[in-house]
């Protein structure tokens, strides 16, 4: 139930599937519906629109949301953690075109990204009309290549446990150096046996284990054994397994709040529980932090795991090409650390990654297809942008343009978040350069002149290149920390647009959603 009222799905509570395989379904068909109504879909697009709102309103123009769309993006958190069932973008997707109500189901943003989206959503954005340049006549809508026979990219739809396939541990190696700001790991996972096939640009869906060390104070706290069995929806389970395998215990829910209020006893705990409730919780305030925040407080076992949220799957971009790497499926995970309260916050995903599983050992995986690809079989221009860990998403790209045998018109802007991140695979960028596969390699290390660089100040210092690739139908596809790229990257390439390409703000602003609408400028920030 929202505020606006309860959230219609598009496909009904009666369908004959799980909650797991409905949730799955209705942000598949959200999305789909969605790409209709961008296309310009005659029919499809009002009556998804009316069916996901419960009424017969009509989608805002399309200039109209775009623009709203990418104001509620800039409003979540950017880690695409897939917890709220969708990637950040699709969540605002999902959100502008009216297919999602719900504005508190991103949990690392918490209450003051709910409040964001909600003051956006309760704003009208003004449409923009503004003529094309005339120089640059407006491309012709590209076809999606076609999957051989897997299914379409889905907007916002982070793959199903249903979906998932069991992967084998290759390899592991440290890619960063010992002295590095932040480590970052590779992680090798076989592809041997398995049903599982990707492609270059594709995102890894993995479903993670939580941290066996907090599962056990979890359960000293809550003075249980771990044998006691509990209700899921998945049947019966040991607590142990269902605190390590299924639920949320690294973030704090509205509902388990609330039982913890019921359970109160005394005055000082329930002032201090409601004071949470309305504040909001803490940025990286755990279940362990309620229980040894409030340590008379104490609800059944069952009901203290009943009242917490699913484990989410997470998602990794996949850091190589089925044509480099045949059987094999590359990961770069960067380690997640804190220090909060007195002990070491990992993250969930990279701790489990890094630290939760070995060599020979299995988890649980599926792929999700790219919403947005680049044309890999065109010669046109590429102008790749990558910020830490965002290089993986570019190395899979880079391999699959060696094996086509493609020559020049690439270029790659890459910047550090941490102190070391530039060594990421550096030879095999540097003999991709010496092959002619890149064109230009701009590589920014951290602190470079005084001051955090990021690849909007290579594209400020190279503006004839950029428009001029630009001109020639060149794309953008920028991936990666948003350490790096803090927010600029569409500032930049709008007063360089402006300078060079002698736009208007207005004609500039226009000209780059022409370029989103068209799959020539894509942005997966996180």
């Amino acid at each position: 139930m929202t505020e606006n009222g309860p959230r219609v799905p598009l496909v009904p509570d009666t369908a004959p599937f799980d909650e797991e395989q409905r949730a799955w379904l209705n942000g598949f068909l959200a999305g789909v519906l969605g790409l209709t109504a961008s296309e310009g879909g005659a029919d499809a697009a009002p009556a998804a629109s009316a069916l996901a709102r419960g009424g017969a309103s009509a989608l805002p123009p399309q200039p109209e949301r775009d623009a709203q769309e990418r104001r509620l993006l800039a409003a979540l958190a950017q880690l695409d953690c897939g917890q709220c069932g969708y990637s950040c973008q699709g969540y605002a997707h999902a959100l502008a075109v009216g297919a999602e109500q719900d504005t508190s189901l991103c949990l690392p943003g918490g209450p003051h990204t709910r409040e964001a989206l909600e003051g956006l959503l309760a704003a009208p954005v003004a449409t923009l009309r503004v003529p094309r340049p005339p120089t640059e006549p407006a491309s012709p809508p590209r076809e999606e290549p076609q999957l051989d026979g897997r299914e379409a990219p889905v907007s916002g739809s982070v793959a199903g446990r249903s979906r998932a396939l069991r992967l084998r541990v290759k390899s592991q190696r440290r890619l960063t150096l010992a002295d590095a700001g932040s480590e970052i790991r590779e992680v090798v996972l076989e592809l041997n046996g398995s049903s599982l096939s990707y492609r270059a640009g594709d995102s890894l869906a993995v479903f993670p284990h939580n941290d066996p060390d907090l599962v056990r104070a979890l359960l000293r706290a809550l003075g249980a054994r771990g044998q006691e069995l509990v209700n899921t929806p998945r049947g019966a389970c040991e607590v142990w397994r269902c605190l390590l395998e299924h639920v949320d215990i690294t973030h704090v829910s509205e509902d388990t709040l609330r039982l913890f209020a019921a359970h109160a006893r005394d005055s000082d705990a329930l002032r201090g529980l409601t004071e949470l409730r309305e504040r909001g919780v803490p940025a990286g305030f755990d279940l362990l932090d309620l229980l040894n925040t409030f340590p008379g407080v104490r609800p059944g076992v069952e009901q203290v795991v009943g009242s917490l949220a699913g484990l989410e799957p997470r998602l990794y971009s996949i850091a190589s090409a089925p044509s480099s790497h045949p059987g094999e499926l590359h990961l770069a995970v960067r380690m997640v650390r804190r220090e909060r309260g007195g002990r070491e916050r990992r993250g969930v995903a990279s701790g489990y990654l890094t630290e939760g599983i070995f060599k020979g050992d299995e988890l649980s995986a599926a792929v999700q297809s790219a919403e947005r690809r680049l044309p890999l079989e065109g010669t046109g221009p590429m102008i790749l942008l990558g910020a830490g860990t965002g290089v993986a998403r570019h190395r899979g790209l880079l391999a699959e343009l060696e094996a086509r045998g493609r020559k020049g018109n690439t270029w790659l802007i890459l910047a550090a978040c941490f102190e070391g991140d530039e060594t990421l695979y550096q030879a095999e960028l540097e003999g991709w350069a010496k092959l002619g596969v890149l064109e230009h390699l701009d590589v920014i290390k951290l602190g470079q002149r005084g001051r955090r660089a990021g690849p909007h100040d290579v594209l400020r210092r190279r503006a004839r290149r950029l428009v001029s690739w630009l001109e020639r139908g060149g794309s953008v596809y920028a991936c990666g920390e948003s350490k790096a790229f803090s927010g600029a990257l569409d500032d930049t390439l709008v007063d360089v647009l402006g300078r060079q390409g002698n736009m208007t703000p207005a004609e500039a602003i226009d000209f780059l959603q022409e370029l989103r609408r068209h799959g020539r400028y894509v942005e997966e920030v996180y």
